[in-house]
Order: C-alpha cells, then structure tokens, then sequence
C-alpha cells in the first residue's frame, strides 16, 4: 500500500493513495504520519484510533523525550486532554511542555501555553497556580506600559480575591 503524505488523499481515491485502510497501526504507518493522521482526518470518529494515537505520542514522549517529535507529542496531548476537559492530565502535559519546550517557542507561542495553563488551573480550581501563569506570562511580556498587561492584572486581582 502507497502511503500518501497528505492523508486526506484516501478519501478521494486519487492516485496518491487509494482507499484508506481499515485500520491503523504503528507497524504499519510512519510514526509521524500516524501522529499528524488525526490532524488530517479530523473528521473521522473513531474511538480506537484516537486512544491509538494518544498512546504513540506517550510512546514518543517515553520512550523519545529529547527528540522534535516530543515537543510535538507534549503539546498534542496537552491539547487531546483539555478538549476531552481531562483538565488534571491537560494540567500535566502542559506542564510538561513549559518546563521542557517551552523556551524555545515564540513570545507570542509562550503566552498562548500560559494562557491555557492558567485556563486549566481555573477550571480545575486552583487559583493559586493560575494566578502563577498569569503572572509568568506579564514577566514574559516585560513593558509595563504593553496593552495585554491591564487585563491580565484585573484577572489575576478576580482570582485573588476569590481565595
């Protein structure tokens, strides 16, 4: 069987990858083909195919953890559990990618993770750690007088006093 590169490419027959396969297996796909499938065939509602893919990006992460495809694997899964609302294991992936990968993303990309991280944290309840990754994220920010910093010290001060 031709793998095609764009995944999309089962559905219509063309000549890059023919009918999709009935199923889906490590042995059978490149790895980050396998990762990005669920990317590309969002569309498909497949519960075993989602617990497969949620496995290999833990089998990168563990058995991979230096490698590109751990920075990806850590964000997807922080991702995969937050709209699952998982929030403790979107909690622990996301955390995982800001002590591990997070320095090398964009400002922009690191305000974004915080963002969510303190979503999370918010949702889940603690206050405390959210207030943190708000309070990260005006450190990261660095110029007083930058518009996103007003909001973030009105949310923070709500959090507060919430406690």
């Amino acid at each position: 069987m031709t793998i095609p590169s764009n995944l999309n490419a089962w559905k219509t027959n063309d000549k890059t990858g023919g009918a999709a396969p009935t199923s889906y297996s490590l042995s059978s796909l490149p790895v980050d083909i396998y990762l990005e499938g669920k990317n590309a065939s969002s569309d498909v509602d497949d519960p075993q195919l989602d617990e497969q893919i949620e496995q290999a990006y833990k089998t990168v992460l563990e058995n991979y953890p230096v490698s590109k495809s751990a920075k990806r694997s850590a964000l997807r899964l922080a991702q995969i559990n937050y709209h699952r609302e998982d929030w403790s294991q979107a909690a622990v992936y996301s955390e995982l990618y800001r002590a591990e990968y997070m320095a090398a993303e964009s400002l922009e990309n690191q305000l974004s993770i915080l963002k969510t991280l303190a979503s999370i944290y918010e949702k889940i309840g603690d206050n405390k750690l959210a207030v943190e990754a708000y309070v990260e994220m005006i450190q990261y920010i660095g110029d007083e007088n930058d518009p996103r910093i007003n909001p973030l010290l009105l949310k923070i001060d709500e959090l507060e006093e919430e406690e």
